[in-house]
């Protein structure tokens, strides 16, 4: 019985193994378009779906910090939670999600 539980494991896995170095790699096209404020926009139309993501990254991290300058970043991420004028504490996740993000 112990072998039969050994012999099913292995098939298991070289199955996993087998399917995984089968699978097709999906190349997706895009362009890339810097804009005159310095933005840059990569669209990637994919016509199979009618939907659109939009994902928006800032380069302000640590790793784009001045060295002698660093911290900033963090600081002012918590200092957004704190909330604004605008923007009561703790409500900045909530009216991104209430949005969809």
């Amino acid at each position: 019985m112990k072998v039969i539980m050994q012999l099913r494991f292995l098939i298991a896995v070289f199955s996993a193994i087998a399917s995984v170095s089968m699978a097709q790699t999906i190349q997706v096209e895009f362009e890339r378009q810097t804009l005159e404020n310095g933005l840059t926009v990569i669209y990637a139309p994919l016509h199979n779906a009618p939907v659109v993501q939009t994902r928006l990254t800032y380069h302000v991290g640590s790793r784009d910090e001045d060295p002698q300058r660093q911290g900033f970043a963090h600081l002012f991420e918590h200092m957004m939670f704190r909330g604004s004028t605008h923007v009561a504490p703790e409500e900045h996740m909530k009216l991104i999600g209430a949005a969809g993000g």
